[in-house]
C-alpha cells in the first residue's frame, strides 16, 4: 500500500523538478546569452519542450499505474491515497480509472489535465509561433524579411499552466510523503 504512494510521490516530485528545470529556468535563461539568437533559442526550445513532455508523460504513467494498482479498501477507496478512504469511484468498485484518479488524487489529476491541455492545444500553438519566428529570422532568398510575430497571450497562459502544474505536483508529493511518514498509507 505504501509502495504505491511512495512511487507516485517520487514520480510527481521528479515531474515537478523537470518542469521547474526546463519551463521555469532553462526556457528564459537561454535568451540571456549574447551568443544565441532568438531564432536559434526558439528552435532549440521547440525540441526541448517536446522532450520535456515525453518525460512528463512517463512520470504521469508511472504515478497513475502505481496508484491505480494499489489495493482498494472494502468501501472502494484507495489505501494509497494519503489516508482518504471514502466510498465510490474506484476501479475496484466498477468506476473508471480516470474517475478513481480524480477522486483520490485531485492534485495529480489537475497536473495531468494541464499536461493534456498543453499537449493538445498550447504546445502546438506555441510550436507554430516558434516556426514563424524562425522563418522570420531566415527568409527565403529574395523574399523581404517579415517582421517577427508578436508575443501572444497564449505564451503567458502556458507559463501560468506550468506554475499551477508544479504547485499541484509538489502538493501531491508532499501530502503523499506526509501520509507515508505518519503511517496512514
Amino acid at each position: 500500500r505504501g509502495e504505491a504512494a511512495a512511487v507516485a510521490a517520487v514520480a510527481a516530485a521528479v515531474w515537478a523538478g523537470a518542469v521547474m528545470a526546463i519551463s521555469l529556468m532553462e526556457a528564459w535563461l537561454k535568451f540571456t546569452s549574447p551568443l544565441l539568437s532568438k531564432a536559434a533559442g526558439v528552435s532549440v526550445g521547440r525540441r526541448i519542450f517536446w522532450g520535456l513532455h515525453r518525460i512528463e508523460l512517463a512520470a504521469l504513467a508511472l504515478a497513475a499505474l502505481a496508484l491505480l494498482r494499489a489495493p482498494r479498501t472494502a468501501s472502494g477507496g484507495s489505501t494509497a491515497s494519503g489516508g482518504s478512504t471514502a466510498s465510490g469511484g474506484s476501479t475496484a468498485s466498477g468506476g473508471s480509472t480516470a474517475a478513481a484518479l480524480i477522486q483520490w488524487h485531485p492534485a495529480l489529476a489537475l497536473a495531468s489535465a494541464i499536461l493534456v491541455l498543453e499537449l493538445i492545444w498550447l504546445q502546438p500553438a506555441l510550436d507554430a509561433l516558434a516556426c514563424a519566428i524562425v522563418l522570420a529570422a531566415h527568409p527565403s532568398k529574395g523574399d523581404p524579411k517579415p517582421p517577427p510575430p508578436p508575443r501572444p497571450a497564449i505564451h503567458l497562459l502556458y507559463v501560468a499552466c506550468e506554475v499551477v502544474k508544479v504547485i499541484a505536483l509538489l502538493y501531491h508529493a508532499a501530502t503523499a510523503t506526509a501520509s507515508l511518514l505518519e503511517g496512514q498509507c
